[in-house]
């Protein structure tokens, strides 16, 4: 089931998140390529809610809580895989785990910012790559 984004896209979802996703209201294509609804808290702070956690919430029964869901289709597609909400293409993955899937897709950064390299030369003090071989 398509569930309507801005831009003209649309996020690809299963049956059984449809109606709970639509009854948050609004959803949005981000920069980033991720289906995001927009809200504001109590004290007017903007929240961003992203549907990929909010499915995995589901999922689980629980909140996700530090660990991220990772689009598995993402090596393939790239920011594509990024509109597939199907359960079968998300999981629960540390930090490191994705860090080498988006860095090879030009998504993230290979370094961390203020590292003492970076702050001294402004140049990585590492790079990281991944490649896929089909």
């Amino acid at each position: 089931m398509n569930i309507p984004l801005t831009k003209g896209y649309y996020a690809f979802v299963d049956e059984v998140d449809y109606e709970a996703l639509r009854a948050i209201g609004h959803w949005s294509y981000s920069p980033s390529g991720y289906a995001v609804h927009y809200s504001k808290d109590q004290q007017g702070n903007r929240r961003t809610l992203y549907m990929h956690r909010i499915i995995m919430d589901r999922i689980l029964g629980h909140p996700v809580g530090h660990l991220q869901v990772d689009h598995i289709s993402s090596v393939e597609m790239g920011k594509a895989a990024r509109r597939d909400y199907r359960r079968q293409n998300l999981r629960l993955a540390t930090p490191p785990k994705t860090k080498p899937i988006r860095v090879g897709l030009g998504i993230t950064p290979a370094y961390t910012k203020g590292s003492p390299s970076t702050a001294r030369s402004g140049q990585p003090a590492f790079a990281m790559t991944a490649s896929v071989s089909i």
